[in-house]
């Protein structure tokens, strides 16, 4: 019958995918792990299990920390500001971001550690064309993009260390 050779062809094609995908994850992830060997101590990752999203961002003196290369950070007043595009181009990490929620979790790993963080607040200012927080509290981790909910606002995801 037919219908015996597509269901067969489909069974064989998933457990391609089932073998094929977790390997290429980890493939990928290796390679960041390379590249942050590669590159010592000047990258860090950010990990946002929520989206399933971990990518590489330098620090505040590397000549490569700009938007231009995916996340740009930022120490501002005790706190690490991180800033990517929300939009469809291929530096734009931040287009999910809107997804999170107060309580969800995110990582900073760097310097073979890795730092826990919880979302305490979402709030949302006008494009100005600056970055900055201002908080009492220290060692806040502030995720920060254009919304493509609230027109015309810059969304920013305050994490607090777990």
């Amino acid at each position: 019958m037919p219908w015996r050779s597509s269901l067969k062809n489909i069974c064989l094609l998933s457990l391609i995918l089932i073998i094929i995908v977790p390997y290429a994850y980890h493939k990928s992830y290796q390679k960041i792990i390379e590249m942050n060997a590669f590159m010592g101590d000047n990258i860090s990752l950010l990990v946002i299990p929520k989206l399933a999203f971990t990518k590489p961002f330098f620090l505040d003196d590397n000549e490569k920390n700009n938007l231009n290369t995916g996340i740009m950070s930022i120490e501002s007043n005790n706190h690490l500001l991180l800033a990517s595009h929300s939009g469809n181009g291929i530096h734009s990490y931040f287009k999910k971001l809107e997804e999170l929620n107060i309580g969800d979790e995110f990582f900073i790993k760097e310097n073979n550690q890795e730092k826990k963080y919880q979302i305490i607040s979402i709030n949302y200012k006008d494009k100005d064309g600056k970055l900055s927080y201002q908080s009492k509290e220290d060692n806040l981790v502030i995720l920060i993009t254009c919304s493509k909910k609230v027109l015309d606002k810059q969304v920013y995801f305050v994490g607090k260390k777990v």
